[in-house]
């Protein structure tokens, strides 16, 4: 495939619902970190997941643009994950 190629659909597909199960899987881990006061794992896991949001976020985006699909609510379920993990990062008082 030459740079200029269009990636196919699937690929994006496929790339939005791993990141959202990556960022998913890190979410739990930075709640269980800051749930066992391990705060600096917590935040590590929280970026992660920050990141894969932000992937997710992008490519459904432009797969909503080629086509029709439930991606973006399935992205708009993994930004309230998300939100929700912040809030809780915020209110602990050694990370805010």
């Amino acid at each position: 495939m030459r740079k200029s190629d269009p990636v196919p659909s699937e690929n994006f597909s496929d790339l939005v619902a791993t990141q959202i199960n990556f960022g998913l899987a890190y979410i739990r881990e930075a709640q269980n970190a800051y749930g066992e006061g391990r705060l600096e794992y917590g935040d590590l896991a929280r970026q992660i997941a920050v990141n894969a949001y932000a992937t997710a976020s992008r490519f459904a985006v432009r797969l909503s643009k080629e086509r029709d699909n439930n991606l973006l609510s399935e992205v708009a379920r993994f930004k309230v994950e998300v939100d929700c993990l912040r809030k809780r990062a915020i209110a602990i008082p050694s990370i805010a």
